[in-house]
């Protein structure tokens, strides 16, 4: 049947720092093109490696590129967990990845962008502990 049990735990929000060569993972939707006309969306696991920094010169933090999976252009949200489920960043954005632009005709190649949560870690557990009200 359709019994869900409820939910009695929370996954954890991590207090590691990302690196390179850490393994990740998020999920995401994949449209699938079943023909010319007609597309459908999938829900997606993504497995994958932190394997390139990135400078988000717009607020002066620190993001990560992640590779070794499939994204498409605008896939963000997600919370991006370690192995161990613990939650430790957003994917924020996809940044396109040419071979090569002597034949700008190539595919790219989209990476999801993670922004981790470690600088904001004390703000988010208020906010979740229901010490302060969240403001957008």
């Amino acid at each position: 049947g359709n019994d869900m049990e409820p939910i009695t735990r929370y996954p954890n929000l991590s207090n590691e720092e990302l690196f390179l060569g850490a393994p990740v993972g998020f999920v995401s939707s994949l449209t699938l093109h079943d023909s010319a006309d007609e597309a459908t969306s999938h829900l997606h696991l993504a497995i994958s490696y932190v394997s390139m920094f990135l400078q988000d010169h717009a607020n002066g933090t620190q993001q990560f590129a992640l590779s070794t999976t499939v994204t498409q252009p605008g896939s963000a949200g997600s919370a991006v967990f370690l192995p161990s489920g613990d939650i430790i960043g957003v994917v924020v954005r996809t940044v396109a990845l040419r071979a090569g632009c002597k034949d700008c005709q190539v595919p790219s190649y989209d990476l999801p962008v993670v922004a981790p949560i470690l600088p904001l870690i004390s703000d988010i557990r208020a906010v979740l502990a229901g010490r302060v009200r969240a403001t957008v």
